[in-house]
């Protein structure tokens, strides 16, 4: 079974979270995937060519 206490890198994932992730109220589904988006973007060599996102109502 995976101790997270154990995996510093996992340790560092838990305070970057903490650190930055705030509470919010109303619809922030879109400035997620903006986020996300443009942090792989970012990672990437060449220009963005296409975006797809899905997600499920609950």
């Amino acid at each position: 079974m995976f101790d997270s206490t154990l995996n510093p890198l996992w340790q560092r994932y838990i305070l970057a979270v903490q650190e930055e992730v705030k509470p919010a109220l109303g619809c922030t589904e879109p400035i997620s995937l903006a986020l996300a988006a443009a942090v792989a973007a970012a990672e990437l060599e060449g220009p963005v060519e296409r975006v797809e996102a899905w997600f499920r109502q609950i």
